[in-house]
């Protein structure tokens, strides 16, 4: 029976996780539900999730709760990946079945491909050429991302291809026009190759099965439901929640949710009107995203219940007056009558300000605030970045001393050993042996030429140290001609013993034997795309990485890579040269993580682990404008009067999701800001959402925190 939504909000300053259980375990969720009375009753909940992680660090807390070392804990399901068995349909599940979805690598080679076949059309009748055509195949494969993030948001938006057409107004350029006519050609041939290939795509498919389950929790699905810590971005999830928040055993917990910013300032950020101004919405603002789900549940701001008072009231008052909206910043100018200096010092005490001249003085930074953290018993500490390089380099400083750090965000496939060697190995080829990227090949970790170290010192300077070699077979050609040379007394080969070359020489016959799969592809021209990946497989098994037994984790992730590129018979025809460009971008999507440890005392978490997880000292890294928030991503085919007049989220709305994370992560009681003033040579721009606190808080309180970071770079 539908009632009244029920909503509630954790403050950005009270730990999630332990409120979120507290609230479940004392009935304060769902009217007549206690199961701090009876444990047994948690197994008839069921609660929603935005991660894994999250879920996985509920069940603990339910446990630290109780105080038990087991229990029958509720079902908790994922939103952020969700599938048939997380959503496990209690009703019809046989009529429910959905086709696999489509792996994101085969979607962005099929797509690449359509994007090649229109850039070979043109220049058309009218001489006219797309500026986004792509010129190579490297530059296809990335505009297919951009192509696939379209299709995304009209999947999520709900929206037919046909509605484009009424957002391609005559005075624009004739390019969007072209640009229309080959997204129809291509959405048509998308949606027929995935009707042929019994898939879905996977936006399509979770929009589909979260729209099941929203409307089976809307009929008669055992409850107690609970939704928690997710914003609701999606239409999709937002569907959902609304379903669980009619429910009279249902309830929707919101995180951080602003209840302090006045109710005039929060109108403004779905726009209005202030005097004869007509104010634009604000999705760039933190909680644009909150405003938008509370007005798709039908309620106002004060009907959502806090679920506990703020851990820091004085730091969320402090960081609501700094993030107020644009069209109504003016009022920093009376903020004394709101918020006293006293108040600021008091939100400011405990954080410090880290400017760094360069991102390596940075990351040592970091890595002593982290360290400092584990000199007190049970105190937690996390860098939250969006900054993998950043992230990276923490890690690295960390592991100098010996202290192993969790990375939620794990390590890009292309980035990891078994990545970097693939990579390594199409270059070497691509390039006929070079000696850089050879060399690069036979130094790696993974390689395994039957060579030592000394042997490869050998084999460097007799081949290497002289001209160049000739491409391929060279190699070898090269040390026999300097072996029958008369070389000058200077140069290093004349040194050489004839044990020496005869050494030399059998490694560079090997190395030319086992490259020989894709140096025989390298002259040929534009290939069949799976005949330059069953080559390269070979290659990497007959250099040390036998993709087929290698129980890496890093192995098995690239073997179960190359297991769906070679399944990829609509992909574009490559060069070997092309290939080994655009193998990057091919590996992109896949992320390799290491085992979860919920016990771990520093962590390197993403900005959405971040949200949920309880954390003592906070260090917010990377506060610079392209990282806090990330540059704004322009679309290559609908420009943004075309994505307004078609309702689709401007670039500017991952400003604001990029807002609400910084304000959800700044509630730690101990809180570090990191930047650096340069990074490769150029002048940095402190992060936007900086600069506002900066603006609000008074000259004194800042030079404070500036002085407390300064402590940290003197150690």
């Amino acid at each position: 029976m539908a009632s009244r939504p029920r909503v509630f909000t954790i403050p950005a300053s009270a730990p999630f996780l332990p409120t979120l259980v507290d609230a479940l375990l004392d009935g304060r969720l769902v009217p007549g539900y206690a199961p701090r009375l009876d444990p047994r009753t948690l197994a008839a909940a069921t609660i929603y999730l935005p991660t894994r992680r999250a879920a996985r660090a509920l069940g603990l807390a339910i446990l630290d709760a109780l105080k038990q070392d087991a229990a029958l804990l509720p079902r908790v399901v994922p939103l952020g990946d969700v599938d048939e068995d997380a959503l496990a349909f209690q009703d019809g599940a046989s009529d429910l079945a959905l086709p696999p979805a489509i792996e994101p690598a085969r979607r962005r080679l099929v797509l690449a491909r359509l994007i090649q076949k229109f850039a070979e059309v043109l220049p058309g009748a009218t001489g006219d050429r797309l500026p986004l055509v792509a010129t190579s195949p490297a530059a296809a494969i990335a505009l297919a991302d951009e192509l696939a993030r379209l299709f995304d948001d009209l999947t999520f938006a709900g929206l037919k291809l046909e509605a484009l057409k009424d957002a391609v107004l005559p005075e624009l350029d004739s390019y969007w026009r072209l640009s229309f006519d080959f997204l129809a050609i291509a959405h048509k041939a998308w949606s027929d190759h995935l009707v042929e290939d019994h898939r879905m795509d996977a936006t399509a498919r979770r929009d589909r099965m979260l729209a099941r389950e929203a409307e089976r929790l809307g009929r008669d699905a055992p409850g107690p439901i609970i939704a928690a810590g997710s914003t609701g971005t999606l239409p999709a999830v937002a569907e959902l929640l609304a379903a669980i928040a009619r429910r009279t055993d249902g309830a929707v917990v919101l995180p951080g949710l602003d209840q302090t910013l006045d109710e005039g300032s929060f109108a403004l950020i779905a726009g209005g009107k202030i005097g004869d101004s007509e104010i634009e919405p604000s999705p760039g603002h933190s909680q644009f995203g909150l405003k938008r789900l509370l007005s798709r549940l039908e309620i106002s701001r004060d009907e959502v219940v806090a679920l506990v008072p703020p851990g820091l009231p004085a730091r969320e008052r402090f960081l609501s007056e700094a993030f107020r909206p644009a069209a109504t910043t003016e009022q920093w100018a009376t903020r004394p009558e709101r918020l006293s200096e006293a108040e600021i010092d008091e939100a400011l005490q405990g954080v410090a300000v880290i400017e760094a001249t360069d991102p390596r003085a940075e990351a040592l930074a970091i890595a002593v605030c982290l360290r400092e953290a584990l000199e007190h018993p049970n105190k937690r500490a996390a860098l939250i970045t969006p900054d993998r390089a950043l992230a990276r380099r923490v890690g690295a400083e960390l592991l100098r001393w010996g202290i192993a750090v969790e990375d939620s965000a794990g390590v890009p496939l292309i980035e990891t050993e078994a990545g970097r060697f693939a990579r390594l190995v199409a270059e070497a080829a691509a390039e006929r042996l070079a000696p850089v990227p050879l060399l690069a090949v036979l130094r790696h970790p993974l390689a395994d030429f039957g060579a030592t170290q000394e042997t490869i010192d050998l084999f460097e300077i007799a081949a290497l140290r002289g001209p160049r070699p000739a491409p391929g077979a060279g190699l070898v050609h090269a040390i026999e001609d300097a072996r029958k040379a008369k070389l000058h007394a200077r140069d290093p080969r004349s040194r050489l013993a004839p044990t020496d070359w005869d050494t030399a020489l059998e490694l560079a016959r090997r190395i030319v034997e086992r490259f020989e799969p894709l140096l025989a592809l390298a002259d040929a021209g534009p290939l069949a795309f799976t005949r330059i990946v069953e080559a390269h497989g070979a290659v990497l098994a007959a250099a040390g990485l036998d993709l087929e037994r290698n129980q890496r984790d890093d192995a098995r992730g690239l073997a179960e890579a190359f297991s769906t590129f070679l399944q990829s018979s609509d992909a574009p025809e490559l060069a070997l040269y092309d290939y080994a460009e655009s193998l990057p971008a091919l590996l992109s999507d896949q992320t390799m993580h290491s085992p979860v440890d919920l016990d771990a005392r520093i962590r390197i978490l993403g900005t959405l682990e971040a949200r949920l997880l309880d954390i003592d000292r906070a260090v917010i890294g990377g506060v610079n404008e392209g990282t806090w928030p990330p540059e704004a991503r322009n679309d290559a085919w609908l420009n943004r009067p075309m994505r307004k007049a078609l309702g689709l989220d401007l670039p500017e709305r991952r400003v604001g999701l990029s807002a609400h994370d910084f304000a959800q992560s700044a509630g730690a009681r101990e809180l570090v800001f990191t930047r650096a003033r340069r990074q490769e040579g150029v002048e940095t721009v402190a992060s936007r959402f900086l600069q506002r606190i900066e603006a609000v808080a008074p000259e004194a309180a800042w030079k404070a925190a500036l002085a407390r970071g300064e402590r940290v770079l003197a150690l």
